[in-house]
Formats: C-alpha cells, sequence, structure tokens
C-alpha cells in the first residue's frame, strides 16, 4: 500500500504558501510606490531647479541690462554736466602739477563735503541716484511666466549711498580715477584724455548697500522669488570716452605757462585808466604810460575834449561846472601795449571821461581783453584734427574792477567848487573761459550732439593799491597872488589858463578850505 499523507502538513504548506505570496505582492507594491513617488520627486527637483535655472537666468539677464544702464548713467551724468555753458570748471590756481589738477578735478566731481564742491553729496552722486531711480521706477515685466521687477531707495537714501560709495573709495584708492594717456610729462597734444573710474562697492556699510537697486523675480505659478543686486558687492570700473582731461592738459598748460605767471600778472596790475599815477596829476591817456606831472590849459567848450583843464574829480552835484573839466578823453595805444600785440602804436583805443567809473571801465575791460588773447596766443599750442580752442582771438574775459581813491582835488579861488576826489580804476581780478571743442564722436557718450565744449575757467587776482595825493587847481594867469590873497573868486571861464598841479609844487595861497578826508576806496 502507499504511504499515507498528512492534512495537517498539506494545510500548513499552503498557508506558508499564502503568506511568502501576501508578502511579496505587499514589498512589490512598495517598490512601486517608491518608484514612483522617487519618479514623481526627480521629476519635481527637475522641474524646480529648470524653474531656477530660469529664474538665475531672467535674473542675470535683467541685471546685464540694469547694469548697462547704471554704466551709460555715469557716462552720460559727466558727459551733461561737462555740457552745461554756464557751467565752466574752475581751474585751481594753486594746483601747480599736474597730479594736483587731476586730484582737485575729482574732488570737484566726484567727492561730497569733503571736496570743493561744497556740503553734502557731489555732482556725480546725484546724478548716478537719478538715473538709478529710473531703473528702480520702471515698470514690472512679465516674461514667461515670471514677474521681472527692480526696488530700491527711491529717496536722498539711495543718494547717500553712492557719495559713500565715492568718498570711501577715493579714501582708499589712490586710483580710482585712472586716466589714458595722458601723465605728468604728456604734452597736451599726445594726451588721449578719457578715463577710467574705480569704485568699490565693497566699502558700503550694509543698510547703503541695500539702498542700492536689485533684481526681483517672482515665479508666477509657485510664488517663488529670487532677488539679485544689480551691482555686486566688490570693485567696479566704468570706461568714461569723454576727453575732459585732454581741455584740463590744455588749460593747465596754458595757465601755467601763460595767465598764471608772475610777469603776466605784473602786466594787469599795471594798466590803469583815470588818475593813475604817483606824485602826477594829469590822467592817463594811454593804457600803461603815466599821466603828466601837471596839465595846464585855456577851457575851450568847443574842443574834442568839452572842458578845461581843472583837476579831474566826482562831477556828481556841481551842475553847472561839470562843463569844466575834462572828458571824452581820446586814449590811444601805447608803446608797452604794442610790444604785447594788443595795438599798433597811436591807435585809437575808445574815449572815456576820467571822472565816471563806468567809463574808466570800459576802456580797462578792452585793454585787459587784449592782454589775455595775447597771452593765450602766446603758448603756441598745436592741436590735432577735431579737438580746438574756440575763438582764439576773442577768448571769454569777465572782469572786476577796483576805482581807487587816488587825489584829494582842491580848488583854489575857482568859482566856489567844493573840495572833491579823483579816482584810477584798476583790475581786481580777470576771470577767461577757455572752450575746448571736440567733434571726434569716438570720444562721445551721446552721439547725437554735433559737438561737446568744455569749459575751463582760470581767475587770476590782481592787486592793485595806490598812495592817495592831493592834487590842486588853480587860476594860473592875470590873476596875482595879491587877488587871491584878498578872496578873489574866479569864474573857471574867465581864466586865460588853468592848471591842475600836485600839491608838492608850490602854488599861490589858498582861500579854499582843504579837501575833507575820504576813506581809500570808497565811491564809484
Amino acid at each position: 500500500m502507499p504511504p499515507m499523507h498528512s492534512s495537517k502538513g498539506v494545510k500548513g504548506f499552503t498557508l506558508f504558501t499564502a503568506l511568502l505570496a501576501f508578502m511579496l505582492i505587499l514589498v512589490a507594491g512598495l517598490l512601486i510606490n517608491t518608484m514612483v513617488t522617487t519618479e514623481r520627486t526627480s521629476k519635481q527637483v527637475v522641474t524646480e531647479v529648470e524653474a531656477q535655472s530660469r529664474m538665475q537666468t531672467i535674473a542675470d539677464l535683467a541685471r546685464a541690462d540694469a547694469l548697462q544702464v547704471v554704466n551709460y548713467g555715469i557716462r552720460n551724468a559727466i558727459e551733461e554736466y561737462t555740457q552745461v555753458p554756464d557751467n565752466p570748471y574752475l581751474y585751481n590756481a594753486t594746483a601747480t602739477t599736474w597730479q594736483e589738477v587731476v586730484d582737485d578735478f575729482g574732488r570737484f566731481f566726484f567727492e561730497g563735503s569733503s571736496g570743493t564742491s561744497g556740503g553734502g553729496n557731489s555732482i556725480l552722486a546725484g546724478k548716478i541716484a537719478t538715473n538709478l531711480k529710473i531703473i528702480i521706477g520702471g515698470n514690472p515685466r512679465r516674461i514667461s511666466g515670471f514677474d521681472v521687477t527692480i526696488k530700491g531707495d527711491q529717496g536722498s537714501g539711495l543718494s547717500d549711498a553712492v557719495q559713500q560709495v565715492l568718498d570711501r573709495t577715493a579714501q582708499n584708492s589712490q586710483d580710482y580715477l585712472q586716466l589714458v594717456q595722458c601723465y605728468e610729462n604728456t604734452a597736451p597734444y599726445d594726451c588721449l584724455g578719457t578715463f577710467y573710474v574705480n569704485l568699490d562697492f565693497s566699502l558700503l556699510d550694509d543698510d547703503a548697500y541695500e539702498k542700492l537697486p536689485s533684481i526681483h523675480v517672482r515665479d508666477v505659478a509657485t510664488g517663488r522669488e529670487i532677488v539679485q543686486p544689480v551691482i555686486a558687492r566688490s570693485k567696479f570700473r566704468i570706461y568714461v570716452p569723454l576727453r575732459v582731461f585732454k581741455a584740463l592738459k590744455y588749460a593747465h598748460t596754458i595757465a601755467q605757462t601763460g595767465l598764471l605767471t608772475a610777469s603776466f600778472n605784473q602786466q594787469l596790475a599795471n594798466a590803469g585808466v583815470g588818475l593813475c599815477d604817483v606824485g602826477r596829476c594829469g590822467y592817463r591817456t594811454q593804457p600803461f604810460t603815466p599821466g603828466p606831472i601837471q596839465v595846464e590849459g585855456a577851457f575851450n567848450a568847443s574842443s574834442a575834449n568839452t572842458g578845461g583843464y581843472l583837476c579831474p574829480s566826482d562831477q556828481s552835484g556841481l551842475g553847472v561846472f561839470e562843463q569844466l573839466f575834462p572828458k571824452n578823453i581820446p586814449v590811444t595805444c601805447d608803446a608797452p601795449a604794442a610790444a604785447l600785440n594788443i595795438c599798433p602804436v597811436n591807435q585809437p583805443l575808445g574815449t572815456y571821461n576820467p571822472a565816471e567809473a563806468a567809463s574808466r571801465a570800459a576802456i580797462l575791460d578792452s585793454v585787459t581783453q587784449g592782454l589775455i588773447n595775447n597771452q593765450v596766443a602766446n603758448v603756441n599750442l598745436p592741436y590735432p584734427n577735431q579737438f580746438a580752442l574756440l575763438n582764439p582771438t576773442n577768448i571769454a574775459v569777465t572782469t572786476t574792477k577796483t576805482s581807487i581813491i587816488t587825489k584829494d582835488i582842491i580848488f583854489q579861488g575857482v568859482g566856489d567848487i567844493p573840495a572833491s576826489v579823483g579816482r584810477c580804476t584798476k583790475l581786481a581780478g580777470a576771470t577767461t573761459t577757455l572752450v575746448f571743442e571736440d567733434t571726434d564722436k569716438n570720444y562721445f557718450v551721446v552721439d547725437t550732439r554735433p559737438a561737446l565744449k568744455y569749459g575751463v575757467r582760470i581767475v587770476n587776482l590782481v592787486n592793485s593799491t595806490l598812495p592817495r595825493e592831493t592834487c590842486v587847481s588853480y587860476c594860473k594867469d592875470n590873476f596875482g597872488f595879491l587877488d587871491l590873497l584878498f578872496g578873489v573868486n574866479v569864474t573857471p571861464t574867465a581864466c586865460p589858463l588853468t592848471a591842475c598841479v600836485p600839491s608838492t609844487i608850490a602854488v599861490p595861497p589858498s582861500t579854499a578850505t582843504p579837501a575833507p578826508a575820504t576813506p581809500p576806496g570808497t565811491g564809484p
């Protein structure tokens, strides 16, 4: 008979098999779920990475665009400021070396309260901040499901932050202005004159850095956002193609070898119109030649001078006697002026009234203009094509003048004319504005401009002082000493001959009251 099998063993085997199958199914399910989850997670990670990458790419592109605006804004700010017609750069007369000129320009244009621009923020800081506010205030853009905006401070904090980086860069760097081919010994003709501005944004305080613009890119679908600063917290170098320093190099050479020399300042001081000479009571009829010691002659109402030889004096309030003073005096070119190429000898320069400040000043302005034109021409600098000094034969010159009381005038026995004063007009200062024109568009920021004009002001300060003396007018002929002693007071037109002489020369005794003391330099 065949062997008998236990039913219990069969049932146990079947249960074990079922359990094993269930576990295998469960494991398979877990594996499948894990694989699905992993795949889902992987796809999500890939999607997020792709989204992050797209966001970063968009942020990088937006930052590059904004950075170009910043670069352009700084260049344009400098160009705009230099092209303001009434805002020429003031050359520092105390700067004798080229490096001092460069440093002074940097202080004026880039630095704030520590520079020569005065308190607060500099010109450049304000203009850079204005350009940055334009990009900050721009409308948001939507690009492929991402919103792109530029945020930052739109108040004074932005300008303060820009000024801080300008100041701190200047304080911590010797080359924040780096000139291109324009050094101490470079001739103006060979100087290129463009430059780099090197700014170190790593020197900013945290609060100040946060004021600067930043790019914000937001994923519309997920709400995720990344933020990236427009200007990295590191060194930032900007090339400025303007030939500003070429113009400054020419102006520096003209100043140091011409306009600001001691000899030229002395020429300016020597020029004068009116009663300008020590020990002499005659007015000048030539700009550099002293007037005569004394003058005398007959009154002639029909003469070109319309007057006689009473000492020139203030005429206000003298009424009818005004016709008795010399006026419309012709001025001619003298040998010193001819030697300076101002005018040919004896050429008429105009007429003036010795007793009127405005009349004297007009003649002095004409002489000063000729002096400065000639001095600039004497420097004799060559200029390259498309770069030149404008109007070299008629340079823009403004003057400040001083009307100095040089004579106390006493009228002895002549028409009861009260004591008065005589004056000389001298220069106190002369401001020369040199304008250099650049027409080479390779050195423009905005190439639609027809030309760039760089103005540089050079100021001469002139020390003009003169002593104060006394001149006497009296009737010289037909009236003797006894007449004057007995108080004879003649009408000037009745005098065959009147005179104006220094008080140091013997004159008839006077019945007139001496001139009152008047403080030097007062009056017109």
